[in-house]
């Protein structure tokens, strides 16, 4: 009997690790499609300033302040997007590179990419963050 709830605890346990697999690849993907909408935005903000700036030369007008509207909209997105990234990074178990801007998994010591030595306040921070997080989610289910 001990054999079968033996068996029966690592199935359950099986479970529970592919469900928080499944919710990050989940949550990872929404993240990925946000900032590409995000990014679509951006591109038609561009657009409009083009034809601001086409109308205003044609009509001899001054479009400084649509055009500072729209960079400040742009600006605002872009924050957006850097928020949304750092969620990515972290879901993944990422952390960037101070020395080249690589993406690095947490548990690393030294960037692969070019040898730094990667902060070990970084290393810590990240792992605070993961401790609070899952007490989150603990909290959320219960």
């Amino acid at each position: 009997m001990a054999f079968l709830d033996d068996i029966k605890d690592k199935a359950s346990d099986a479970a529970v690790v592919a469900g928080k697999a499944v919710n990050e690849i989940y949550e990872a993907t929404r993240i990925k499609m946000a900032i590409a909408e995000k990014k679509g935005t951006v591109k038609a903000i561009y657009r409009e300033i083009g034809e601001a700036v086409y109308a205003s030369v044609k009509n001899g007008e001054d479009a400084s302040d649509v055009i500072e509207d729209k960079v400040a909209e742009i600006d605002a997105i872009f924050e957006e997007i850097e928020a949304l990234r750092d969620r990515q990074m972290k879901i993944k178990k990422l952390r960037v590179c101070a020395s080249c801007g690589s993406s690095v998994p947490d548990d690393c010591k030294f960037c692969p990419k070019c040898g730094s030595e990667l902060d070990a306040s970084e290393e810590e921070s990240a792992q605070e963050a993961e401790i609070v997080e899952e007490a989150a989610e603990e909290e959320a289910a219960e």
